[in-house]
């Protein structure tokens, strides 16, 4: 049996960096909220995600996903402090 070339593979993944995986992870991870109807959640959810992009490195992902992350580190205080529950 001869080893399948991963080429495809890889010419699929080099178009993607950290920042693109972290935000397909907060979305999930948010979609995975949304049945609580936690806005607490939420705005934890966010702000953890928000440290986690401020802190990437910027020569793994671009300087654009650490502005996404100031933006929700400021936005997550103000979901919280909002929040009902």
């Amino acid at each position: 049996m001869t080893p399948v070339p991963l080429q495809w593979m890889n010419d699929f993944l080099l178009d993607y960096n950290i920042g693109h995986v972290l935000l397909l992870g907060f979305v999930l991870s948010s979609v995975a909220v949304l049945p609580l109807q936690s806005r607490k959640l939420f705005a934890l959810n966010a702000g953890l995600f928000g440290v986690i992009l401020a802190l990437a490195p910027i020569s793994a992902s671009g300087f654009q996903w650490r502005l996404l992350g100031i933006v929700l580190i400021v936005l997550a205080p103000l979901l919280y402090l909002t929040s009902d529950e």
